[in-house]
């Protein structure tokens, strides 16, 4: 519609620009028959001057021919001899009086035909000088519109103007914002290959772990290791149980086999000096700046407790209901008392440098007669055998991974001990769904962003430069 409408302008000035074209060759050929008009007037009155002098001179002369008839009368009367001769010369001044009166008749006639003339090329000429007149007018209305038009046109010109400069700076904004969309695009572009890097990582990692699994499969399988394990739990666990100072004494001779066999004598040495400095230096209770920096609570955003339980030095069992959701689910492990390390006790007479709270045994998490798969992530000892099973020992704020394909209510059932002193375990449960769809819906917005900043950028300058250019013609 504004193309049309500005056609439409566009075609009625220029028809006006024809029609004050075709006006001013008008008045341009009036002017010129107006003053071949005058020319031809002044011609007339000057033929009409002609004639008058002629007239006079006639009447002049008809004057003298009177009185010369009078004289010659006289003198006819008086001379009788030139009668005759006056006679015949009145006749012929007769004949020339009548051939003036002829001629003078002409003269009035063409005078009178003069004058109607005159009159004529008068009114006509003044006709002329109304429409000049008119024709005036129209030229200086033109005259003032066309001034106003200059004015718009030079107010039009600064517009313009104003919106070239307003053009190039919105076009090195378009450039400054196309540069930021490249660099986040790069940016995103680099962390979708770290991403991608870390999923290989991952893959790796999780080869590496079924590698393992494998392995410790082949070797728990061995004769060897089975003969070893039962001297262990039916000899070692029932004589030497753990907390004791037996069982100390028992885990620093292993250790320093261990030692002797991989170190030498050296090595062993070394380690027994060290053994009994450090023993020298430590009091009973473990000083705060040897005690794990995991002791501090560490929790985060959508942690929920769900279970609370005091752990006393004998096994307890211990079943509490957990809901999952569908994905991954991960269950920490608290100990606010925090872990301690049994070479720091003295009285236990321990070698083992590991900062122990409380150990689990046959955990497992149930959803109806099924067991869901589990992963365990951070804070995790290895896995050792007991009187009770398989245990593993946590330093604090332990942590697994649930996988659940559907949202369901499962059951987590454990046996759990604490080292040294009752402790009190808490129990959190936390989705990793919400977290990973949280970082994808923010990145999702942030890209949506950066696309709807750019869309609005480009639709103001296409606005911008439309209405720039509507201005300009509705200006013109």
């Amino acid at each position: 519609m504004a193309d049309v409408a500005s056609e439409d302008r566009d075609a009625r000035d220029e028809m006006h620009l024809r029609t004050i074209c075709e006006l001013l060759r008008q008045i341009s050929e009036r002017n010129r028959i107006s003053s071949l008009l005058k020319s031809e007037n002044e011609k007339l009155l000057q033929k009409t001057s002609e004639d008058n002098n002629i007239i006079q001179s006639l009447e002049a002369k008809a004057a003298g021919l009177g009185a010369s008839f009078e004289h010659a009368k006289k003198m006819c009367m008086d001379l009788g001899s030139q009668n005759a001769f006056l006679s015949s010369q009145f006749q012929d001044a007769m004949s020339r009086v009548q051939a003036a009166e002829q001629a003078i008749s002409n003269r009035d006639r063409q005078i009178t035909e003069l004058n109607s003339q005159l009159k004529d090329a008068t009114a006509r000429l003044q006709m002329v000088e109304q429409a000049i007149s008119d024709r005036d007018s129209q030229i200086t209305e033109l005259n003032s519109q066309l001034k106003d038009a200059t004015a718009r046109l030079q107010m039009a010109e600064q517009a313009i103007s104003d919106r070239d400069s307003r053009i190039a700076f919105l076009t090195g904004q378009l450039q400054e914002a196309v540069a930021r969309n490249k660099s986040m695009n790069q940016v995103i572009a680099k962390r979708d290959a770290s991403i991608v890097a870390i999923s290989e990582k991952i893959k790796h990692a999780e080869a590496r772990a079924i590698s393992s699994e494998f392995e410790l499969a082949e070797m728990e399988s061995s004769v060897v290791w089975q003969m070893t394990m039962r001297f262990h739990n039916s000899i070692v666990e029932h004589l030497l149980p753990h907390g004791t100072r037996r069982r100390g004494w028992y885990d620093i001779g292993l250790k320093g086999i261990r030692i002797l066999i991989n170190g030498g004598v050296g090595s062993f040495s070394w380690n027994a000096k060290n053994y009994l400095s450090t023993r020298r230096r430590h009091k009973i209770e473990p000083r705060e700046s040897e005690v794990s920096a995991s002791n501090a609570l560490e929790l985060t955003e959508g942690d929920q407790l769900i279970h609370h339980q005091e752990v006393p030095l004998e096994p307890i069992s211990l079943e509490t209901p957990v809901s999952l959701e569908k994905g991954y689910n991960m269950i920490r492990f608290h100990v606010p008392e925090g872990c301690e390390r049994p070479c720091d006790i003295p009285e236990m007479i321990s070698v083992d440098d590991r900062c122990l709270s409380i150990a689990i045994c046959g955990m497992s998490i149930r959803d109806g007669s099924s067991n869901l798969p589990m992963n365990l992530v951070t804070n995790w000892h290895g896995i050792e055998d007991s009187n009770i099973g398989e245990m593993l020992w946590l330093s604090n704020n332990a942590t697994i991974i649930v996988c659940s394909d559907t949202d369901c209510n499962a059951i987590l059932s454990l046996n759990a001990y604490s080292f040294y002193r009752p402790r009190n375990l808490d129990i959190y449960i936390k989705s990793l769904y919400d977290d990973l769809k949280m970082k994808r819906d923010e990145r999702k917005r942030f890209t949506l962003m950066k696309d709807v900043e750019m869309k609005a950028e480009k639709d103001a300058i296409r606005n911008e430069l439309k209405s720039i250019i509507e201005g300009l013609y509705g200006t013109i």
